[in-house]
C-alpha cells in the first residue's frame, strides 16, 4: 500500500463503514458478502493497530543499545590497560604482533562502537591473557587483572546477547505488522474493486470505494484548520449571541456549509478549512 499506515488505517475504515451503509447493494451483488464481512473486516483493522507500532518495538532495543554504550567503554579501559602490559611484557620485534593477537585489529570499530568489534576485541584480549599470564605478569600484570578483565568481558557480552535478541524480536513484530497491515489492505481492496462495480453508474457512491479518492479526503481532513473567535457589541463591547459568522472564498462567495452562530458568550468555532485566505461574514 502507498500511504502511510495511520492513513491506511483510517481509509480502511473509511470504505467498510461505507461498505455498512450499502450493505443490502453488497448482499444483491454477491452472496458472499454479509453483514459479518464488515464486522470481521473491522475486527482484522483494530487487531492490525493493536500490534506494536515501529516506536513500541525499537524501544527495548534502543534502551539496551543506551547501556551498552558504558559497558563498551569499561571494555576499551581494560583493553588499553592490556595494551601496556603487552608493551612491557615483549620486545619491540614482536610487540606488535603480539598487540595483533590481542585483538588491536577490532580497536578502532570498537572504538566507534561498533558491537561486533568490541567483541572481537574483548575475546581476542581475554585468550591472550589466558595464553600469555607468565610474560603479562613479569611485564607488571596485577594477579588481579584477569578477572576484572573478565568481569569487564562478561557484562558487555551478556547486555549485547539481551540487544541482539530485542533486535531479533522487534524484527519478527516489524514482520507481523507489515503482514497484518498487508492483509487488511488486500481484503479491503478486494471489497472496493466490488463497490466501484457496484456503483458504477453512481459516481458519488462510486467514489467511496475508490481508494484514490479515499485517501485524498483522509490527507485532506488532516491537514485541514479551524477558525475561532468571539462576536462582541461595536458600543457596548458585550459578547452578541446567535449572531451567523460565515466564511467566504476569494471572491466574496460564501462557502456553502462552513458557518456558525455564536454562543451565549459571543464565541464561534468553524472547522474543515483548507490553507488559503478567507474573508468572514
Amino acid at each position: 500500500y502507498n500511504t502511510g499506515e495511520q492513513d491506511l488505517y483510517t481509509g480502511i475504515e473509511m470504505v467498510w463503514t461505507s461498505y455498512a451503509e450499502y450493505l443490502t447493494d453488497f448482499e444483491a451483488w454477491k452472496t458472499t458478502y454479509s453483514a459479518a464481512t464488515g464486522t470481521d473486516a473491522i475486527a482484522a483493522l483494530e487487531a492490525a493497530k493493536d500490534l506494536p507500532s515501529e516506536a513500541q518495538r525499537d524501544e527495548l532495543h534502543t534502551s539496551l543499545q543506551k547501556e551498552l554504550g558504558p559497558l563498551s567503554d569499561a571494555c576499551l579501559i581494560v583493553w588499553k590497560q592490556l595494551e601496556s602490559y603487552i608493551r612491557d611484557s615483549f620486545p619491540p620485534l614482536v610487540y606488535q604482533d603480539k598487540l595483533n593477537a590481542a585483538g588491536y585489529v577490532y580497536y578502532s570499530g570498537a572504538s566507534a562502537r561498533n558491537w561486533e568489534d568490541v567483541q572481537g576485541l574483548i575475546n581476542d584480549g581475554e585468550l591472550f591473557i589466558a595464553t600469555n599470564t607468565a610474560e603479562l605478569t613479569t611485564g607488571g600484570m596485577p594477579g588481579t587483572f584477569a578477572a576484572d578483565f573478565t568481569t569487564a568481558k562478561d557484562a558487555f557480552d551478556a547486555k549485547h546477547a539481551e540487544f541482539l535478541q530485542a533486535e531479533e524480536t522487534a524484527k519478527v513484530q516489524r514482520d507481523k505488522k507489515v503482514n497484518a497491515n498487508n492483509a487488511i489492505y488486500r481484503t479491503a481492496m478486494d471489497m472496493c474493486e466490488d463497490g466501484k462495480k457496484v456503483f458504477r453508474q453512481e459516481p458519488a457512491k462510486r467514489d467511496q470505494f475508490t481508494w484514490a479518492t479515499v485517501q485524498a479526503l483522509v490527507k485532506g481532513s488532516q491537514s485541514s484548520h479551524s477558525v475561532k473567535g468571539t462576536v462582541t457589541d461595536n458600543d457596548t463591547a458585550l459578547p452578541i449571541e446567535g449572531a451567523n459568522v460565515g466564511v467566504l472564498d476569494n471572491e466574496g462567495t460564501p462557502i456553502e456549509g462552513k458557518e456558525a452562530l455564536t454562543e451565549s458568550d459571543g464565541t464561534y468555532k468553524i472547522i474543515g478549512l483548507k490553507n488559503g485566505q478567507y474573508t468572514l461574514r
